[in-house]
């Protein structure tokens, strides 16, 4: 336990110091399940490589993996092939009274239907759930808009800065870290470079890495931990002024005072 004041002076000493001070990251927030009526993993199947246009729902895949995990999770699912990587997605169950499916009312109900690909995101209600359902969430995302490779690395790229902040927060209440970065992107159009929109590339760790896929060929590529699972840790890259004003202490009634604030960053504000 040191003060902000200890912290800084020991940066200001040793700069560049290989002994940095740091902060364990939190566990999996432990919260109950919800009862959804659309399996999380296929949410996420459909924000990653999903076309939600009502009343059509599209996805773009050359994993059958995908299919036939989507086709387990929602039985009366009725997977069309339409072109070489395109598949349509119809749910045979009906809602009484009207031409509409299940999915549809439901993907309605989230505000999911019509979406571009910049304007999505996550139904709040998706960030909570269980640690399996949360899981479930990632899995669907990685699996489809996702990347690994032979190093072990794992990445998302999105243009929605909704969806990535989202992401973020989801990976850190499974006890990860996340990082972002913004790059701008190119197109070519008769002939001219165009800019496009700006991608938001997410670069997530969590302890047990092949947790974040379920498709075989790119969890296979991720090793069954982290090594450095064991000092796995938020660095202190800076202590910078912020200003001054009124606050409040909080010291929560536990041994060790901890609680955790925005970001899932651990405290004791005591």
């Amino acid at each position: 336990v040191v003060t902000t004041r200890d912290i800084l002076d020991r940066m200001e000493r040793a700069p560049n110091s290989s002994v940095r001070m740091a902060i364990p990251v939190v566990e999996p927030e432990h919260t109950p399940a919800v009862n959804h009526k659309i399996d999380p993993y296929i949410i996420g199947a459909l924000l990653g490589d999903g076309c939600l246009i009502n009343p059509t729902i599209r996805i773009s895949t050359d994993d059958p993996f995908v299919l036939s995990e989507i086709q387990r999770l929602y039985p009366s699912m009725d997977i069309r092939h339409i072109s070489k990587y395109d598949y349509c997605l119809k749910d045979t169950n009906i809602v009484p009274g009207t031409k509409v499916s299940e999915m549809v009312v439901e993907l309605r109900r989230l505000n999911l239907i019509g979406d571009r690909a910049w304007e999505e995101k996550i139904p709040q209600e998706y960030l909570g759930g269980s640690p399996e359902q949360r899981w479930a969430l990632l899995q669907g995302l990685m699996d489809t808009d996702g990347s690994s490779d032979k190093g072990g690395s794992a990445e998302f790229s999105t243009s929605s800065e909704v969806m990535a902040h989202q992401i973020q927060e989801l990976i850190r209440g499974l006890g990860g870290i996340c990082t972002m970065t913004e790059r701008d992107t190119h197109y070519t159009y008769m002939g001219h470079t165009l800019v496009g929109r700006k991608s938001y590339r997410l670069r997530p760790r969590l302890a047990e890495p092949k947790k974040m896929f379920r498709l075989p060929r790119k969890k296979d590529r991720m090793p069954d931990s982290y090594k450095w699972k064991d000092d796995f840790r938020l660095y202190i890259k800076s202590v910078e002024y912020a200003g001054e004003e009124e606050c409040q202490c909080i010291e929560v009634d536990h041994p060790e005072h901890l609680y955790v604030v925005d970001d899932y960053i651990t405290t004791h504000n005591t």
